[in-house]
């Protein structure tokens, strides 16, 4: 039998929780302004939106029919159902709301004309009617250059190229959804372009294209795209320790014993440390894939054998230093991302990998009840929470992944490879910038995240530096909405020339 524990006892506090007055106004907090310059400015901007809005339904007629997308800033903390409520009853549908509640939320205007809104607006401006508009700082349009993610930016798209981006629907309605997603296909198809991957959920739909200039500049003009940027890119950290030595490796691990799914490059075949602990290896590719083969499973890069290693035996350090190591639970893998052109671990550019994760996840519940646990030792330093950021796409898989299924995913704050040695550790603490922010997906809400602490202090490098310090590899919360994160942390290296302790498996242990 695998060994229990108890889990940790949240005592209950009885407290009694008054529920707050609303203010006046239906809860909406006075604004001082001129209400008849207000009303000017948002029908000019109205206008201003609708004219352009009327020039891309003549555009794109022949592809799709354009929708009425645009933002609302909103500047006080607002009951989101109540806000949508109003907003309904002047046909306006909120597609996203902000994060913080205040900020910018993007609607779509069901009446083309916003009657029943300017109705509404000039009631609020001549009769000091409908204290809702208090809360609104004004409506805008939202520029193609707001859409434009991190990778294009610093890369941008060139005149002669032809590439593979990552395009982003606002998840409106399925049936609004649906009709739209056909249209830009049928763009996309006629333009010489090529949809190599989709993925529809309840929190997103994201598709892989592959297209020319001319291409990528009409999808960034659509209203219903929400962001475009390259794939992602990944740089994963590895660690070789020393040469193989005779080490004692116990049996099989009880039949009954936990699963972890290793969601990573793989893992080597017939490793004398890993072959009697593993369930099951599989590649994971959708109907798109062309560089993953569900034949070779197998790691070809050497980071998912080491992070296997470490789920396996945890402190593999000290499995050396006893000469003994133990299995005590059941280990799988789902290979995602293969070698390189220069050696690196890299991903499938016709692939999006929330599609390969769901796959994976949903294969490993349905073969391996015992499964319950996903490791992602993955993330995309492009992709930094901080305060008012909507969540990640990965990271809303992850949560939908947990609730759905009862998984447990125990996700890596991400490595931090920036120059901060003249600034540690004040740049942990820094909020007037997101450099040392954890990336997606450990802004997921459901998930675990672990952070890192140093094990072995280089102290000549930097000043009051400690074991047990923050390693200047990790990242840092809060999280999604201010949410505490990282929940853990473990070891995980030095950072700046030091092995990172976390991943200590050496990948050429190879069985002769």
């Amino acid at each position: 039998m695998a060994e229990r524990y108890e889990h940790l006892i949240l005592p209950f506090v009885p407290e009694e929780f008054l529920r707050k007055k609303r203010g006046g106004g239906y809860g909406y907090k006075k604004v001082e302004r001129n209400k008849e310059e207000f009303y000017e400015t948002e029908i000019q901007t109205f206008n201003e939106i609708q004219e352009k809005h009327k020039t891309h339904k003549r555009k794109y007629k022949e592809y799709l029919d354009p929708s009425l997308i645009f933002k609302i800033n909103v500047n006080q903390s607002v009951s989101e159902d109540g806000f949508r409520t109003e907003l309904k009853r002047m046909d306006i549908e909120v597609i996203s709301p902000s994060p913080d509640k205040n900020g910018y939320w993007i609607v779509f205007a069901e009446d083309e004309e916003l009657e029943e809104f300017e109705k509404k607006l000039k009631d609020y401006t001549l009769r000091n009617k409908y204290a809702f508009f208090n809360a609104i700082d004004g409506i805008s349009d939202i520029p193609p250059e707001e859409k434009i993610g991190e990778y294009l930016q610093k890369e941008p798209f060139k005149d002669d190229e032809y590439s593979y981006l990552d395009v982003e629907i606002w998840r409106m309605d399925d049936i609004k959804l649906d009709s739209f997603v056909k249209g830009f296909k049928k763009l996309i198809d006629g333009k010489r372009g090529k949809i190599t991957d989709a993925q529809t959920t309840k929190n997103f739909c994201l598709l892989r294209v592959r297209v020319n200039k001319q291409l990528y500049e009409a999808i960034l003009s659509l209203r219903e795209v929400a962001h475009i940027d390259r794939p992602p890119k990944i740089k994963l950290e590895t660690a070789l320790n020393a040469d193989r030595e005779e080490l004692k490796v116990g049996g099989k691990p009880p039949e009954d014993a936990t699963g972890v799914l290793v969601v990573d490059s793989g893992i080597l075949p017939g490793h004398p440390l890993l072959g009697d602990a593993v369930g099951d290896v599989f590649a994971v590719s959708t109907r798109y894939s062309t560089k993953i083969s569900e034949d070779k499973p197998y790691d070809d890069v050497g980071h998912g054998t080491q992070v296997a290693g470490v789920a396996l035996y945890g402190n593999v350090h000290k499995c050396i230093d006893d000469r003994s190591f133990n299995p005590k639970i059941w280990i799988f893998s789902a290979k995602v991302m293969f070698k390189g052109e220069y050696g690196e671990a890299t991903y499938d550019e016709e692939e999006l990998l929330e599609h390969q994760l769901e796959e994976a996840v949903r294969r490993i519940v349905r073969d391996y009840p015992n499964c319950k646990v996903i490791n992602l030792s993955l993330g995309d330093s492009a992709k930094r929470m901080y305060e008012g950021r909507r969540q990640f796409n990965l990271a809303a898989l992850v949560d939908e992944l947990s609730k759905e299924l009862g998984v447990i995913f125990v996700v890596s704050a991400g490595n931090n490879d920036f120059d901060a040695l003249d600034n540690y550790p004040d740049y942990l603490l820094d909020e007037t910038t997101d450099r040392a922010k954890i990336i997606n997906p450990a802004t997921s809400a459901f998930a675990l995240t672990v952070g890192a602490l140093s094990r072995h202090p280089t102290t000549e490098v930097l000043s009051g530096y400690q074991e047990d310090y923050p390693s200047p590899i990790t990242r840092v919360g809060p999280g999604y909405k201010g949410m505490i994160k990282p929940e853990l942390v473990e070891d995980g290296g030095g950072g700046f020339g030091e092995e990172l302790d976390v991943i200590t498996l050496n990948p050429n242990w190879i069985r002769e």
